[in-house]
Formats: structure tokens, sequence, C-alpha cells
């Protein structure tokens, strides 16, 4: 029989764990609250393609939601450092127009989503990158 910290840990390791990176803090924050209330376990938040890099290697989560468009280092920065610390990786590029999304086709993201997410979209995207289904996150 399994204690309550061992019951906590299997629990969350199950979980889709991720990072989200948007400068826009009102919009992170509303992101990462919808991710975790759907079952995605965030992990580290970032404001831009830094911080994005820093938090893939100190907590090298499932799955990475980038925003493109940051001031500083931004999300293509951020994509190539990730790829290079590990090319597997799960990033998931958000854009906020059909332009940039265009021009983003070959920038090794494993998907590009526009702004406004659509949840239902990302949670899709969530289950077929990471490999995890619905019953072993709840």
């Amino acid at each position: 029989m399994l204690d309550k910290t061992q019951e906590l840990h299997t629990k969350y390791s199950t979980r889709i764990s991720a990072i989200v990176v948007d400068d826009n803090k009102e919009l992170r924050d509303l992101f990462v609250e919808i991710l975790e209330i759907r079952g995605i376990r965030v992990i580290g938040t970032g404001a831009d393609g830094e911080e994005a890099v820093w938090l893939y290697q100190v907590h090298q989560p499932d799955i990475v939601f980038l925003d493109a468009k940051m001031p500083g280092h931004d999300g293509f920065y951020a994509l190539s450092k990730i790829r290079e610390f590990d090319p597997h990786a799960k990033i998931v590029l958000v854009t906020g127009s059909n332009q940039e999304k265009a021009m983003l086709d070959n920038c090794r993201a494993n998907i590009i989503v526009e702004k406004p997410v659509d949840i239902e979209e990302i949670m899709t995207i969530a289950y077929q990158l990471t490999g995890k289904s619905l019953e072993s996150i709840q």
C-alpha cells in the first residue's frame, strides 16, 4: 500500500508537466490557470527566451509553451537553445498573427498555434506530443 507521499509523487509524476513563457504577465497567468484546471502541472513560468532556456534545463518538462515575440531574447532564441540542449524537446510556439505563423514554418517547433489559443486544441496537442492520455493525468 502506498503512503500519502508516494501517492502524491505517483499522481504528479504521471501528469503532463509544462513551462509557459510569455512576456505578457496577464495572458501568461491566465494560460497557466487554465492549463492547471485542465490537469497539466505547470512547473515554471518565464517572461523571455533566456528564462525559457534556464527553466527547460532546470525542470526538463514534458512540454514547453513559448511565445514567439518577446523583448530581449525571443521565442526563436529559446527554441534554438532548447533544441541544442534537447533535440527531442516538445515545444509549442505561440504566435499573435497569421502572417507571423506563415514565416515560422521552418523554425523547428513541434507545432505553431495562434493567439488567442483554443484550450481544446492545446489539450489535444499536449496529449499528442507527450504521449500521455487523459486517464493517466487524472
